[in-house]
């Protein structure tokens, strides 16, 4: 096949390029078809795994979230049911050593705000 000038690749159309490509193809040897074909055939599958990969990444991704997401919900209940157990040990007149001690995702701070929460305000 005659050698194409570069100046029409810089303008030609889609559909013109397509035409170039099926004549070049069409020209080529068997050995240098059965070339074409393998290149072809590792550009799919490149481009296939690249997709499997990308899939993977998204559901790894997905349940690596789903995962922190449920930690972080289950860190908030414990603290919840925590400040619970707290409220009642204070309107029950536990010292704050002993509701620290038996309430420990709580801080000092944490019970000063629900001992005032506790305290009738006049």
């Amino acid at each position: 096949m005659e050698i194409i000038d570069p100046h029409v690749y810089e303008v030609a159309d889609e559909g013109l390029l397509e035409l170039i490509e099926k004549a070049r193809v069409s020209a080529l040897t068997p050995e240098e078809y059965a070339r074409y074909e393998a290149e072809l055939k590792i550009i799919g599958d490149e481009g296939s795994a690249e997709c499997y990969g990308y899939d993977r990444g998204i559901k790894e991704g997905r349940a690596q979230g789903r995962a922190e997401g449920e930690a972080i919900g289950l860190e908030k209940g414990k603290f919840q049911e925590q400040c619970v157990i707290a409220t009642r040990l204070v309107q029950k007149g536990f010292d704050d050593a002993t509701i620290l001690d038996l309430c420990p995702l709580l801080t000092p701070k944490e019970l000063d705000d629900i001992r005032s929460s506790q305290t009738p305000q006049h």
